[in-house]
């Protein structure tokens, strides 16, 4: 069955004077009309929240991203009627969110001790400053905290000052039994 692209389907919404999203769902519903929908890209849904579309299959819509609350989702949705809500997000958009989300996580820039979702290593000393968005993934200083709609773990390990604590106890507990 043939599709319409864009410019067909404004010829004829011209030509018959319609106004109404009506008969385009209409022709959507008909599979007369193809989504403009990229996978592998970010969108903005009219209500405020924002979508990475990782697939779209008979039935289901697959994504990741926020709510309009800005609540973190990664799930499947049976609803595809949501895409007529959805345009395009820029990259400053996106990037602004996860950066919040990142921060809500507890990722802040200086830190230590980041499991890097890109490479798998552990980052026990400072990662660096800055945060970096690249389409799909954002990067605290040189380690990458999201990737995939994946978030990386932060590491939680005792204090320095709480070890140095605990040593000068056992050094201090050795200390009176070498002198008794």
């Amino acid at each position: 069955m043939k599709t319409l692209d864009k410019e067909q389907l404004e010829a004829i919404k011209s030509f018959f004077g319609i106004s109404s999203d009506l008969m385009v769902e209409h022709l959507k519903q008909k599979g007369l009309i193809k989504e403009d929908f990229e996978l592998g890209k970010w969108y903005k849904h009219s209500s405020g929240g924002y979508w990475f579309l990782k697939e779209i299959t008979d039935e289901d819509l697959i994504i990741y991203g926020f709510t309009c609350m800005m609540k973190w989702i990664n799930e499947s949705l049976r609803d595809k009627s949501a895409l007529r809500h959805l345009a395009p997000a820029t990259d400053k958009e996106v990037e602004t969110a996860l950066i919040k989300e990142s921060n809500k996580r507890g990722f802040k820039e200086g830190m230590v001790n980041i499991n890097c979702l890109l490479d798998g290593r552990e980052w026990d000393d400072d990662c660096g400053y800055g945060f970096d968005f690249n389409g799909d993934y954002l990067e605290l200083g040189a380690a990458t905290i999201f990737k995939d709609g994946k978030w990386a773990t932060i590491i939680e390990k005792e204090p320095l000052n709480e070890m140095n604590n605990v040593l000068d106890e056992a050094i201090e507990k050795l200390t009176k039994l070498k002198t008794k």
